[in-house]
């Protein structure tokens, strides 16, 4: 499965998506498109029977990895009733990338301010 399902995503910088089913919000990047590495997925909230005790950057592998991730921290539930399944086990989720024009500005900024190269 391709990881990237909509058009306008430029090959050479990150994606990320914002996936939310209330209350939680979560943010996974994914590595530009065609370069592997690995997927990033950050999560303010502390989940200690995982042995997050607050925010995490927890790093994968591949996509496998982050869907078992995802559906730890978005259990499905089984209502009995096919309206309350879809209201309670649906999410939305949201992606995002730097414009050219930001991320050439962030690069910029990293290598003036000294604190190493970006990839953009």
């Amino acid at each position: 499965a391709e990881a990237y399902a909509f058009d306008e995503v430029a090959a050479d910088r990150p994606v990320a998506l914002l996936f939310t089913k209330t209350p939680e919000t979560v943010l996974v990047v994914l590595p530009p498109k065609g370069i592997p590495g690995p997927i990033l997925i950050f999560d303010s909230h502390g989940r200690p029977s995982e042995g997050a005790n607050g925010a995490y950057i927890l790093v994968c592998p591949n996509q496998a990895a982050v869907v078992g991730a995802l559906s730890l921290i978005f259990p499905g539930f089984d209502l009995g009733d096919d309206m309350q399944n879809m209201l309670y086990n649906g999410f939305e989720a949201t992606p995002v990338q730097l414009s050219a024009a930001a991320a050439a500005a962030a690069a910029a900024a990293a290598v003036t301010e000294g604190t190493g190269t970006v990839a953009v």
